[in-house]
């Protein structure tokens, strides 16, 4: 007799939003908070040469079931490294998938994505930036990506809640009527982990037709600080990237010890890093800027 596993497919919730909107923040609340994770797989896809987003996760959790995607975008350049992890996953006993999408992926293009044998998409949670997402969608070069993330959603998850007052949360311009969590609610942990728990979850249809042609296309330069660089030089240089930067993040080893390092929509933060990762920063832009993100870089002094 056929076993439940062979006659049913596995569902793979996709976890989407903008650059910096808190994606891997919120996979490793979700890993924390649960225990027992041997069934579960984690795919993180990232853009850029290297997976920081994955790093980041397998160092917290060294023991999960981890897959790196990196260097492109599952709905466009890199399906045929998703479609091999899935079939890598298909070998173990795995009964739901965690798909951590990059920042500039497009909601419906991953929903067909996952339409792969023996897996189907169970729904799509996009993160919108409660404090930077009315200055992304203005934003003449990512504004009609970030708009269209959030429409494609078929649940909102708003971080950075706390950064913000109430009013401005209200006034957010996203649909309030589709199903929106705050990321800190405990209940989203459990969501996003256990897909029977979102049986009464309906995936609307995505229209193929929804993506606009002209939509923002992305670059990455990876970038190696000097060694031992001091954290008052670091900060001096991310203060001073041109506005069009989108997105930095990855290991610096600087003069105070190894520290994280993410940039998002001007503002800073470093954080302690637990183990050395080699210094390295993934810094992403519209791809109109590529020469002059390379030139800026090759500048530096």
């Amino acid at each position: 007799m056929a076993s439940n596993r062979q006659l049913s497919t596995v569902p793979i919730t996709i976890l989407s939003g903008y650059l910096g909107t808190g994606k891997t923040t919120l996979i490793n609340r979700v890993l924390s908070a649960h225990q027992n994770l041997d069934h579960v797989a984690v795919l993180v896809n990232d853009f850029g040469s290297i997976n920081i987003d994955q790093a980041i996760i397998a160092q917290a959790h060294p023991q999960g079931n981890i897959l790196s995607l990196a260097n492109g975008c599952i709905c466009c350049s890199i399906a045929n490294d998703f479609s091999s992890a899935l079939e890598h996953l298909a070998g173990l006993d795995i009964h739901h998938v965690l798909l951590e999408a990059s920042g500039v992926a497009e909601p419906a293009k991953l929903h067909r994505q996952c339409l792969y044998p023996g897996y189907h998409p169970h729904s799509n949670f996009v993160l919108v930036d409660a404090l930077n997402f009315r200055k992304q969608c203005a934003d003449k070069y990512v504004g009609y990506l970030v708009r269209l993330q959030a429409a494609q959603a078929d649940q909102l998850v708003i971080s950075k809640t706390d950064l913000v007052s109430e009013p401005h949360l209200r006034e957010l311009p996203i649909n309030w009527n589709k199903p929106n969590w705050h990321s800190d609610d405990p209940e989203l942990l459990t969501l996003l982990i256990q897909p029977d728990a979102t049986a009464r979850i309906k995936t609307p249809n995505h229209d193929p037709a929804a993506a606009n042609p002209n939509s923002a296309a992305f670059c990455s330069l990876t970038w190696q600080p000097p060694s031992s660089i001091s954290l008052h030089k670091l900060n001096r240089i991310l203060a001073g990237l041109p506005s069009y930067v989108q997105r930095v993040k990855g290991f610096v080893d600087t003069a105070e010890g190894v520290k994280q390092v993410h940039f998002v929509a001007g503002n800073i933060a470093f954080s302690d890093s637990p183990q050395a990762q080699g210094s390295h920063l993934v810094v992403i832009a519209p791809a109109s800027k590529q020469a002059a993100l390379e030139f800026h870089f090759r500048n530096l002094s």
